[in-house]
């Protein structure tokens, strides 16, 4: 698979339906095939790849099975490729941002799962078989989670995945950069992996997705990792919809601890401190994302699901 930002690839969408499944069609991953809904059932080749949006650097592809790009295509974006390898946080880290209510997140954007109080202002985007529909929140958020990596266009990544029932679970190796004999690493062709959600995808097309919502304005967002093996460059993007730009930070995640992140924190080359530039406030945004970006020295092994996704609303 591939994925997002980009230069590189992906997303796939969900609709709910009573009498209808208009669910799209399977992607193939390196462990075989899975369906929109995660159930890891066989279906057809599916001729939507992930949006490109996720890694900076990346180059849009075709998904392993061969199917077609996403018709907003997208070269490479405009974050840069050998500047992936850069682990230094994002400018700003803080408080989640959140609105009426308050949060418990305090000045770091944590606070324990579960505790009394925790993103108390939030909206849960609750995933059923891989899918969040719009019925399921105020928010209008309607699509599918996705995973994407380098390995179908011939990187080292690999990545397998489980979106059953409420599971969003991933685990697989990111890495290493492949190095050329003059020493230059190929960043934009071993970007990585990711997993993301669509916000607004209808089809086989992905649309803008507003934070202005009935139920006020999205200022961010929240989530859970729990897993055995949480990469510690791990970072959480949000992409514009046609997947050209993408705005990113370190998510700083630790196992079972809610984090909070507002969208003032997320911007571009979050790599390097102080450049780049900050995720519009309106938006609008086409999907989000976890990515694991590669280093040249090390394969990075990664184990872990994603719980709790929630959007902040001031």
């Amino acid at each position: 698979m591939t994925w997002l930002t980009w230069g590189s690839a992906g997303l796939v969408l969900l609709l709910s339906a009573c009498a209808v499944d208009d669910r799209l069609p399977s992607v193939t991953d390196e462990q075989g095939t899975f369906d929109g809904a995660g159930s890891g059932q066989g279906g057809a080749v599916s001729t939507v790849v992930p949006p490109p949006g996720g890694a900076a650097g990346q180059t849009s592809a075709p998904v392993s099975n061969g199917g077609a790009p996403v018709s907003n295509g997208g070269g490479a974006g405009a974050n840069g490729g050998a500047a992936m390898a850069e682990s230094s946080p994002p400018p700003a880290a803080g408080g989640s941002g959140a609105g009426a209510g308050g949060s418990a997140a305090g000045s770091s954007g944590e606070c324990v799962a579960g505790s009394a109080g925790c993103n108390s202002a939030g909206v849960a985007l609750s995933p059923v078989q891989g899918r969040v529909t719009a019925a399921s929140n105020g928010l209008g958020v309607n699509g599918e989670f996705y995973v994407a990596s380098d390995g179908p266009t011939g990187g080292p990544s690999t990545v397998s995945s489980s979106f059953a029932g409420s599971d969003v679970c991933i685990q697989g190796v990111a890495g290493p950069v492949s190095v050329d004999s003059g020493g230059l690493a190929d960043y934009a062709g071993d970007w990585g992996v990711a997993v993301g959600l669509n916000l607004a995808q209808q089809g086989a097309v992905r649309g803008p997705w507003s934070t202005s919502t009935s139920l006020g304005t999205v200022v961010g967002f929240s989530f859970v990792i729990t897993g055995a093996a949480i990469p510690a460059t791990l970072r959480f993007n949000v992409a514009s919809p046609d997947g050209t730009t993408q705005y990113c930070a370190l998510a700083n995640a630790q196992s079972g601890i809610s984090k909070a992140l507002s969208l003032e924190e997320l911007a571009t080359e979050c790599w390097s401190v102080g450049a780049g530039v900050t995720a519009p406030a309106e938006g609008p945004f086409g999907n989000v994302e976890w990515n694991i970006p590669t280093v040249t020295d090390e394969a990075i092994p990664f184990d872990f699901c994603i719980s709790d996704l929630q959007g902040i609303v001031e």
